[in-house]
């Protein structure tokens, strides 16, 4: 697996990947083109014989100079359970942690068992925070957090 920064240039091949389901719309190309240009914004693509397997996005928190936003992990259905999730999500936090971030934040369906799984397996807490889904407001979000400065708790 190879993984790539990804751009507003990158947006069709994105949505190509992501969307073609059918189950939800693509963003706009003027979302995307939002998304991209404002500062610290960042997104990543991994890659397997050059096609697009799965993404994931970092926000800054405009509310904490310190926090950042992970968004939008996605891997390919033919590629779940392989690993590639949690690839991203350690070059996602290994970023924030060059960045000097301090807190990740996220938010995942209550649905979604195993992305909260996955999260979870990452030493991410659930905060008990919940918020509708803004694609569906019969759907609850729930947030967890990673913060990347706690001290292991590991004796030696």
């Amino acid at each position: 697996m190879q993984v790539c920064e990804l751009g507003l240039v990158d947006a069709m091949a994105i949505d190509d990947a992501r969307y073609t389901g059918g189950q939800s719309a693509p963003p706009s190309r003027q979302d995307w083109a939002e998304f991209f240009s404002r500062a610290g914004n960042r997104g990543w693509g991994a890659y397997l014989d050059e096609q697009l397997i799965g993404t994931i996005f970092l926000q800054p928190d405009p509310r904490h100079p310190t926090h950042v936003v992970l968004r939008s992990l996605w891997v390919d259905e033919g590629y779940r359970g392989q690993g590639y999730g949690q690839a991203l999500v350690e070059f996602a936090l290994d970023f924030a942690d060059a960045e000097c971030y301090r807190m990740v934040k996220l938010w995942v369906s209550e649905l979604n068992t195993s992305a909260a799984s996955l999260y979870r397996h990452m030493d991410f807490v659930p905060t008990g925070r919940l918020r509708a889904s803004a694609h569906d407001p019969f759907q609850h979000l729930q947030q967890f957090v990673l913060d990347l400065r706690q001290e292991s708790t590991l004796q030696i």
